[in-house]
């Protein structure tokens, strides 16, 4: 038994809609979605990370006494002219 070609084409159109409709459910619902885990696990990490970075890394930082992790390397030349190792 055929199918009649007015329910055929009429099936595919309705396949085509609904390929349609769905791709822009999808499209919206992910872009809302992905926007608000991305605010929230934002927010939620910088949080997290601004309680716990001033009670866990305080005792590691450079103090009152350094303004920086930086220490100069011994017998080295710093001027821009001679950066090789002096002997």
């Amino acid at each position: 038994m055929r199918i009649p070609d007015a329910v055929q084409r009429a099936w595919e159109r309705f396949r085509f809609r609904s390929r349609k409709v769905g791709a822009a459910v999808q499209t919206v619902v992910v872009t809302v979605l992905l926007f608000f885990v991305y605010v929230l696990g934002l927010g939620l990490t910088r949080l997290v990370a601004s309680v716990f970075a001033r009670r866990h890394l305080a005792p590691f930082g450079p103090g009152d006494a350094r303004e920086s992790y930086w220490l100069p390397a011994e017998g080295y030349d710093a001027s821009e002219t001679n950066l090789g190792k002096q002997v």
